[in-house]
Formats: C-alpha cells, structure tokens, sequence
C-alpha cells in the first residue's frame, strides 16, 4: 500500500523502546522506510532512552533518525500548568505550597502528572486531615474530581504528601541528567580517582557530547550534587576558594549502582560504551 500511495504517510510511534531487539533489525526496518524508493513516510518514535538512535544499524550508512530532546518541565512551567489546572478546578491551594510542588517535581522528574498527584492527595488531606494518606489513591494523569476544601490547600499539607511520597520513591525516578552524573562518579571511584565536581562535570561533558544531551552549567552539576546529597546518595563537602574542587564521595557506591543499572543508557555508561571509560 505505501509503494502505491503517493501522499506522505505519518506513522508515529510511541514507547518505541518496546520494539527494540538485540540485534536492532526491526527499528531499522521501520527508520529505513523513508529512505526506501516510492516510499512516502515519515516515521516518528517516541523513547524514553536517549541512546536509542545510536543503537541503529543506520548510523553506518550516514542515515541516522533526527533526535529531538524534550527536557522535562521546568519548575516555572509546572506551576504554570499546575495553577490553570487549580483555577479551573475552583480550588484554593497556597501560592507557596504550589511553587513548593513545582519546584519538587521539577529536581526529581519534571513529570507534570507528579504535580496533579501531589495537589490532588493533599486535597483529600486538607479535606479530611483524620484521613491517613493513601499510596493509591486517585490517579496520577489529571486532578479530577477532587473533593470541595473549605479552608484551602495549605503548605503543611503539601510538605506532609511529599514526605509521604518521598519514603516510597527510589532513585530510579531521577532525571537522566541525575543518573548520568551518578554513573560518572561510580565511573571515577572504580578507577580509584578523585570524585570531585569539577571531575564529574568533565565526566558529563564527554558522555552528553556524544549523545546529543544538553549541557550543564557547574552551577547545575553542583545543584544536582546537593540533590543527591539530599537523598542519600552523595555526600558533598563544598570548597569555599574553588567549587569545582569540591569532594563528592558515596554514602553506599553499592546501592546508588543497583538503582542506575537496567537501564540501557546507563549500562553503556558503566561498562565504557559511552563516554569511553574513564
């Protein structure tokens, strides 16, 4: 049928990473239609792995897929999304306890639905503060319907959900940019190297060179080395004359590796595919 057709198909493709084979011979099939004669489609797949482009076959012949990076929301964004979204719905919630939210989501995933689950819970809490916090409850896709609240959404409300939600996330919730700097620094201790921030932003820079990733400013490798602190995965001691001597070391290297491991990107990272070891 597409030989025959002489419009131009759109074929889009989401979780892609599903159709991904060991030896990659079905993504390359697909990407491959458009270079095909008397073949008028444009396919367009959407991954959640960064690395996925470079594991094509196509590559060798010069026709590698275009790869446009969507970086997750920011924390202005999600306040934005999320207050349109409280508006509509006729709730009164604290302008500090939406940018708290906002600025949460936006240091662990940038995931709008995080926002919506977080305001819809601590809806429920200020309703009936009695009523113990449920892991299930509601759906994380929109804030719909949402019991009436008298007295508004408060910060404690939202400080309580997040606490509650934080006890039961793991650190494969981080962004990619927080599990590549985790894989960095287990990268330079396995070579008995000093972890310093200057040490993993060099690191970073090497393997988001190569896959098309956005750069980070020391700033950002230094805020994302406090996160981490934060959860227990870095302990950071700050040099006051020059940041990027900074010293980095791990609370428990062993289990910061068993939660950056599985996913394909970070097992190239680990084993030297990308970024070329250290």
């Amino acid at each position: 049928m597409l030989q025959e057709e002489r419009d131009i198909k759109l074929i889009v493709l989401d979780e892609i990473d599903q159709l991904r084979t060991k030896d990659s011979t079905l993504l390359d099939r697909i990407f491959g239609w458009p270079t095909l004669p008397k073949f008028h489609v444009i396919v367009i797949g959407v991954s959640n792995g960064l690395d996925l482009t470079t594991k094509l076959s196509l590559r060798s012949a010069g026709k590698t897929p275009k790869k446009l990076h969507f970086t997750p929301y920011s924390a202005e964004q999600v306040t934005a999304i999320t207050a349109r979204s409280i508006h509509k719905e006729g709730i009164s919630v604290h302008p500090t306890a939406v940018a708290l939210c906002s600025k949460r989501v936006a240091n662990r995933s940038g995931d709008i639905r995080m926002a919506f689950s977080i305001v819809k819970r601590s809806v429920i809490a200020a309703e009936s503060p009695s009523k113990k916090l449920n892991r299930s409850e509601g759906s994380e896709n929109e804030p719909a319907d949402l019991p009436p609240v008298d007295n508004g959404v408060k910060i404690s409300h939202v400080q309580a959900v997040m606490s509650e939600q934080s006890s039961t996330k793991t650190l494969s919730t981080l962004p990619t940019q927080q599990r590549i700097l985790i894989c960095c620094g287990l990268l330079l201790s396995k070579a008995k190297k000093p972890i310093t921030v200057g040490a993993l932003d060099s690191k970073y820079s090497e393997i988001r060179s190569s896959q098309g990733l956005p750069p980070l400013s020391q700033t950002d490798v230094v805020h994302f080395c406090e996160l981490l602190a934060s959860l227990g995965v870095f302990s950071l001691k700050k040099n006051s004359k020059n940041v990027r001597l900074s010293s980095v070391s791990f609370k428990s290297e062993e289990e910061a590796e068993f939660n950056v491991v599985g996913k394909p990107m970070m097992d190239s990272i680990l084993n030297g595919t990308i970024g070329g070891g250290v």
